[in-house]
């Protein structure tokens, strides 16, 4: 981001206010600054006031810190987690308890890694259509699947 980080403080910091002054739900999207806005919201509005940590990508250390320090945080979870890279999502998404926890999908920018597979496929037919014109469709579906629960 190429705004410096004391406005984007300065400006959360107002955003926090509005919304707790009018009682509106708060969805805070934190991206490598759990530090700073745990810290911004805990200077600004009641611990214990309802909001949403939207599109989670961290650890369980980060998700413990929130989860202990707000008890009324919901943490949403979005697509990201059927990535095989992202297996500290995934522990995050088997530990946080239930009533804490938010399923989105934050389409289209986190799409589910077998639909990423299938657009990937799809590119290649149309840019390679007449190599793959021999390919059996359901050879290409077989390997879909097979890709998807190797990546799982």
């Amino acid at each position: 981001n190429k705004c410096p980080r004391e406005i984007q403080k300065a400006v959360f910091r107002r955003q926090l206010i509005i919304g707790y002054s009018r009682q509106l739900p708060l969805v805070i999207h934190c991206r490598e600054a759990h530090e700073d806005c745990i810290k911004i919201i805990l200077e600004t509005i009641p611990y214990d006031y309802t909001f949403h940590l939207h599109c989670f990508a961290e650890n369980w250390y980060w998700a413990d810190r929130w989860l202990k320090t707000f008890p009324n945080v919901y943490i949403g979870i979005t697509n990201l987690v059927t990535f095989a890279s992202r297996y500290e999502l995934r522990d995050v998404a088997e530990r946080i308890p239930l009533d804490r926890l938010l399923l989105e999908t934050d389409a289209p920018y986190c799409i589910p890694k077998i639909i990423f597979i299938a657009l990937l496929i799809i590119q290649c037919l149309t840019l390679f259509q007449n190599v793959f014109c021999a390919l059996d469709i359901h050879i290409l579906v077989w390997l879909c699947m097979l890709e998807s629960r190797l990546l799982l």
